[in-house]
């Protein structure tokens, strides 16, 4: 026969603390969760270190993705400043979506690939049109491997 604490005997605090850690583990995954979601949504890398912040800080965790600033708004600010394409264009050196490729009307540019007279050789990225030094593996702009 087991033991009695305060009237409450071993096999019931034994049910009381599994349901403590099951609900407790359930709320930590809901906010480890939360976190990751809200800076998913910000446009923040690295999402597993976002879960496991809010997985094991909580509530102060929520509270720190809250205060975060939104990569989006900084990329957008940053693009409009330097003239960098927005969202969702293609990169530098392709037409826009739907026109025409260049060196066809109304275009006075060689078609995407191929050099412009005075513009350094080297490899362009396909993913964001920077042009890295030739031998490259890697843009050196966006980290895309290089064909």
């Amino acid at each position: 026969m087991g033991s009695t604490y305060y009237g409450i005997s071993d096999e019931t605090i034994g049910a009381i603390v599994i349901v403590y850690i099951i609900v407790a583990l359930g709320i930590a995954i809901g906010l480890g969760c939360a976190c990751r979601v809200i800076m998913k949504n910000k446009g923040y890398d690295n999402l597993g270190a976002w879960f496991c912040c809010g997985f094991f800080l909580g509530v102060i965790g929520i509270i720190i993705c809250a205060v975060m600033q939104d990569r989006r708004q900084q990329f957008n600010q940053f693009n409009q400043q330097y003239g960098q394409p927005p969202y969702n264009q293609p990169p530098y050196g392709q037409p826009p979506y739907g026109q025409p490729p260049y060196g066809q009307p109304p275009y006075n540019q060689p078609p995407y690939g191929q050099p412009m007279m005075n513009q350094q050789p080297g490899v362009r990225c396909e993913g964001c049109g920077m042009i890295n030094a030739p031998g490259t593996k890697f843009c050196s702009g966006c980290g895309n491997k290089l064909n």
